[in-house]
């Protein structure tokens, strides 16, 4: 199998810092994981890597999208996949960072994606004019155990799910259970994490920062671009917030506010899917364990992989 180096965890935990680490020790090209990321001129409220540490790594598919342009999971792990040949043929290794569960499990492991007849497009209509506490409605009815997966306010989540029921003829959580959760890839995956007042710590003082560097400026050179709140890219976290204070609804501090306590939710069911959604982490602390260590033990073992496939 093709070997691979994969860094995940939640947010803030410094996945990117430990990223370009590894890619100079090891020659490495990063692949980017991150949902939110693809987009262009969300730079500062997706936490993407500077210009400067781009250009001293080479990343992939990192501003590939305008905000208004929708992205998927079988799209990510089709050119994934073609990013990790094309690193592999480089002589390079590739490594994975990002905080995309699905998408990472997607890239990873043999999962398939069902056919589909198109709905019809009234029915889009009528799903599109529903509002949240509808849809989920609707999907318990059609797929009751992936409605209870799924908070009602996420509404990109239960409208795929509706969307399977509804063209295949077969719910979501039955598609997945037919999945073999067999790793293609030989992969080192490492799971970066820690504490969680420590994680929360962390969270607060980089939504803090994102102020200071100019995240309200650069949501108003989007909207001032014609992109708006309802598109794909503004609906991620630490973007959609802002929507009430630039409606004049809602004062600044409290956007600033939600930001965090969305950020803390995101992160706690991060946690839970990368520990019961992959196989063979290899579990570091960034800020206990002893990094330099943990470098040489990936380095180690990617020389024996990369000897092994050439």
């Amino acid at each position: 199998m093709k070997p691979v180096v994969v860094i995940l965890g939640p947010t803030a935990v410094g996945k990117s810092d430990l990223g370009i680490q590894l890619a100079m020790k090891l020659h490495g090209q990063i692949i980017n994981a991150d949902a939110i990321q693809v987009y262009r001129g969300l730079n500062i409220g997706s936490g993407k890597v500077s210009q400067h540490e781009q250009q001293m790594v080479k990343h992939h598919l990192l501003d590939i999208l305008d905000p208004n342009q929708r992205f998927d999971i079988a799209t990510f792990q089709n050119m994934a996949r073609s990013c990790i040949d094309a690193i592999l043929q480089d002589g390079d290794c590739p490594i994975v960072v990002g905080g995309s569960g699905l998408y990472i499990k997607a890239l990873l492991y043999d999962y398939q994606f069902m056919d589909q007849t198109p709905l019809d497009p009234m029915v889009l209509t009528t799903m599109e004019s529903m509002d949240n506490q509808a849809l989920h409605a609707w999907l318990n009815q059609v797929d009751p155990e992936s409605a209870s997966k799924f908070h009602p306010n996420n509404r990109v989540r239960i409208m795929r799910a509706l969307q399977i029921a509804l063209s295949s003829g077969s719910t979501k959580t039955d598609l997945e259970a037919k999945q073999s959760h067999q790793l293609l890839y030989d992969a080192k995956i490492i799971h970066l994490d820690t504490d969680r007042d420590r994680l929360k710590h962390r969270i607060s003082k980089r939504v803090d920062q994102m102020i200071q560097h100019g995240l309200l400026d650069e949501i108003q050179t989007l909207l001032d671009h014609g992109y708006t709140f309802d598109d794909p890219g503004l609906r991620g976290i630490g973007y959609k917030e802002f929507k009430p204070w630039f409606d004049h609804r809602s004062n600044c501090q409290d956007c600033i506010d939600t930001v965090k306590i969305h950020s803390y939710q995101f992160a706690k069911r991060q946690r839970t899917f990368f520990r019961h959604q992959f196989d063979k982490l290899m579990e570091v602390d960034p800020f206990i364990d002893n990094m330099d260590q943990v470098i040489r033990e990936i380095e180690s073992w990617w020389l024996q992989q990369a000897a092994a496939h050439c």
